[in-house]
């Protein structure tokens, strides 16, 4: 007598199969771009803010002196200037003497000048100079200076150091911050991503097809 027909039971024709799993990703290299964001903004915005100070400083080697006492011709284009009394210790003492100063335009009409607003001094150069009043030059041409006063002061006279320099400094700071602001999102969203692919995978089991008969 035959033996009849074995079918398979469930257990038996039930085998457990693993799911594959998504491979990881390397999170370094975004850490690593993240960082030299971050550097190469801060570096960027240093190098902004040195070539400003060269500027600065060329526009102090720029500026158009007369001594005191004495007159001397000023070459201006239309605009705002400042004038600045330089002698030595100028950006923490006052003048040794009192200084008077007249100015005219082309046409010989006295330009009226205004006292400083705040306090602005440098020393850059070689110069050691404090703001002390400004005035707007019309027109275009040579001006003339006259002071009087006791020696040892010159008088400077150029575009204020503060508006000079206000450029550079802005462009600086929004270069170091956009770019430590750009690197950090970078790894925040790279932290995220690796902690999301740290975490255990879920029960990747299927039984398998039962043989057909």
């Amino acid at each position: 007598m035959s033996d009849p027909t074995r079918y398979p039971t469930a257990h038996q024709g039930r085998t457990l199969q693993q799911l594959p799993t998504r491979p990881q990703q390397s999170s370094g290299g975004w850490i690593v771009a993240a960082v030299l964001v971050i550097v190469g903004g801060i570096l960027g915005a240093i190098g902004v803010g040195a070539i400003g100070f060269f500027r600065m400083s060329d526009s102090v080697d720029r500026y158009q002196r007369v001594t005191v006492p004495g007159s001397g011709d000023l070459n201006l284009a239309p605009g705002d200037y400042t004038v600045y009394f330089e002698y030595p210790g100028a950006a923490t003492i006052e003048p040794p003497e009192a200084v008077r100063a007249r100015l005219t335009d082309p046409t010989g009409q006295v330009v009226p000048t205004e006292a400083f607003s705040g306090e602005q001094s440098y020393q850059l150069s070689g110069h050691e100079g404090t703001a002390e009043f400004t005035f707007h030059a019309d027109r275009d041409g040579v001006y003339t200076l006259e002071t009087d006063g006791g020696p040892g002061i010159t008088l400077a006279v150029g575009q204020d150091l503060g508006s000079a320099l206000a450029g550079p400094i802005l462009l600086a700071v929004a270069i170091a911050v956009t770019a430590i602001v750009l690197g950090i999102a970078i790894l925040i969203v790279t932290l995220i991503r690796r902690s999301r692919s740290q975490r255990p995978p879920a029960s990747g089991f299927r039984p398998a097809m039962p043989p057909s008969i």
